[in-house]
């Protein structure tokens, strides 16, 4: 528990009477500051007089409202222990700039600029309930249990640090000025939980997030710290995570024509797997520039290869009649040259390996294995993606 400096609240009719007489007598050592909605607070009072007798002879109110900028910003933002904060945009960095043992609240924007791999860490810190979204979001609120401060900074190294962005706020330990910081808190996150009601809606989006956050990283609008994720940590958000994908060797039939249009690079490295990478799937399969495909290889049983690897594929690029010949015409490109986000999960353990390709071969997932003859649809994983990596978990964990 924060121990806050002892306020002494006093009624401003009376705090009036009590300064009109002390004119009368010796004003040198009193000071009065007329604040806004007419609240009258002594700043300064230290004065022998019976008419003060009530209040034990000497007493101090501190009213302290600071400008503080980018030299301060970090020392004191830390200084106060925030318990709630609402902010525009949350960094990849945010547990290193606060105490996060005191933090239990945020409200955010789940817009470009806030890090959706920050906004997980500090869901599995707080828990859903206590994560809000807004989209409209540009405040800046950081209140603890004895002082807040409001101003420019996000919650982001370039926000709070001495070597980011230069920023301006106003530092507050008045006790009004901090209820009144946690008043427009409250508003804020009453207008957050009425646009994200559920924890489904705010998973749902934090995965369009994490998308829109791909795409500008591949377009060099954001950059992003690599950041390793696990296969046990790793929070399904949505059915559309990703897509699991099988395929087979064999030639492909590009129609070059339609590639050129979309992804030219592609033609003129003439689909050469050192710069690109590929797979076809289904006309009518929903895939989306941004999207994330686990890619394993069938063996002629339609289960998986035991030595080939399963790989990541980000598609960078989707070409409609991309391939010729066949039903599954629409081409996915990934660009390898291309600066991209992080996988999901990290796969390359051996052991996670092995789980992911176990879980694809048991019966409770045929709809994964490759369907022969049969067209088969990548929104089979998406019927499916939750309870499959929830099978794999536990068979990575018995191998343990």
């Amino acid at each position: 528990m924060v121990s806050c400096p002892r306020k002494i609240s006093v009624p401003a009719n009376l705090l009036f009477w009590h300064v009109r007489h002390l004119m009368d007598s010796d004003p040198a050592d009193w000071g009065v500051d007329l604040l806004r909605r007419g609240t009258l607070q002594l700043i300064k009072f230290s004065v022998d007089r019976s008419i003060v007798g009530a209040y034990q002879a000497k007493f101090e109110i501190d009213s302290d409202m600071h400008i503080i900028s980018t030299p301060q910003i970090h020392a004191v933002i830390r200084e106060i222990r925030p318990t709630h904060i609402a902010v525009a945009y949350l960094g990849a960095d945010w547990g290193s700039l606060i105490d996060a043992e005191f933090l239990n609240e945020i409200v955010v924007s789940p817009t470009l600029g806030t890090n959706p791999h920050a906004v997980e860490q500090i869901v599995r810190h707080l828990g859903w309930e206590n994560v809000h979204f807004l989209e409209s979001l540009h405040s800046k609120i950081y209140i603890g249990e004895c002082a807040a401060a409001v101003g420019s900074f996000n919650l982001s190294r370039n926000g709070i640090c001495t070597t980011g962005l230069e920023e301006t706020g106003v530092y507050l330990n008045e006790r009004l000025s901090i209820d009144e910081a946690k008043s427009e808190y409250n508003r804020l996150r009453s207008l957050a939980i009425s646009a994200y009601p559920s924890e489904d809606t705010k998973k749902k989006r934090l995965q369009r997030l994490k998308k829109e956050h791909g795409l500008a990283l591949t377009k060099g609008v954001v950059q992003s710290p690599r950041v390793e994720n696990s296969l046990q940590r790793y929070t399904v958000l949505s059915d559309r995570d990703f897509y699991v994908c099988w395929w087979q060797p064999g030639d492909i039939n590009f129609d070059k024509d339609s590639v050129q249009r979309v992804a030219p690079e592609a033609v003129e490295w003439n689909f050469d797997t050192e710069h690109v990478d590929f797979t076809n799937v289904l006309a009518s399969d929903c895939l989306e520039e941004g999207d994330w495909l686990l890619m394993w290889r069938a063996k002629v049983n339609g289960l998986p290869h035991k030595t080939e690897q399963m790989t990541w594929l980000y598609v960078d690029k989707v070409v409609e009649r991309g391939v010729r010949g066949c039903d599954y015409s629409k081409l996915a490109l990934e660009i390898k040259n291309l600066p991209h986000p992080n996988p999901p999960f990290d796969i390359k353990p051996p052991k996670v390996q092995s789980a992911l390709k176990q879980a694809i071969a048991l019966s409770t997932f045929t709809a994964l294995q490759a369907a022969g003859a049969e067209a088969w649809s990548i929104e089979a994983s998406a019927n499916s993606l939750a309870a499959y990596l929830h099978a794999a978990r536990r068979l990575l964990a018995d191998s343990a």
